[in-house]
């Protein structure tokens, strides 16, 4: 007699918990500065990040993180009229190590050019579910300074974490578009 025992070990993928299609999470950012809009405008040429302190709400529970860093980003998405901007979190920025279900950056992107706010959502899925390689997504309803500032698509950052979770190594290429006026 032969007692055969199968462990299966599911390991988990980071960010797993914060790209549930079944949630839409709350990320309340909290600047010290009286004049913070003002301060990441002026920061957004250089990128530099701003120091914040952030309240996550999941399905999972509420999350505290006294030191993010949080940037201005995007080349259209900043130029649109209104003040609903695009955002960067570095998590790590000030606090080494910090992370979010595994994730150091997170990605706020603004729908500008999306009424739907689905497009981008509805094709990373798509290519994901045929096998090519493309960020996860949420959606997130941002406060600054306990104003509401708008629902916000979260998008995972393409970074050595992605390429690890989807080529089993992380030290491909990676390559960033820029804006043809930082050719000149």
């Amino acid at each position: 007699f032969t007692l055969f025992t199968s462990i299966t070990t599911i390991a988990q993928i980071e960010g797993d918990k914060l790209f549930k299609n079944d949630q839409i999470v709350t990320i309340e950012l909290t600047f010290h500065q009286t004049s913070f809009f003002d301060s990441l405008e002026a920061n957004y040429v250089n990128g530099e990040y701003m120091k914040a302190d952030l309240v996550f709400t999941d399905s999972t529970g509420t999350y505290s993180y006294p030191e993010v860093g949080v940037r201005l980003k995007g080349n259209s998405t900043y130029n649109h009229p209104n003040n609903k901007k695009a955002f960067k979190i570095d998590f790590n920025e000030y606090v080494s190590g910090q992370k979010h279900d595994g994730l150091k950056k997170l990605n706020l992107q603004n729908g500008f050019s999306d009424p739907s706010m689905m497009r981008d959502v509805l094709a990373y899925k798509l290519f994901r579910e045929a096998g090519i390689p493309a960020p996860r997504t949420a959606y997130a309803k941002v406060y600054l300074n306990n104003t509401y500032w708008g629902l916000y698509i979260m998008v995972e950052q393409i970074n050595k974490t992605f390429l690890k979770e989807n080529f089993s190594d992380n030290d491909g290429n990676l390559f960033k578009c820029i804006d043809n006026t930082d050719l000149e």
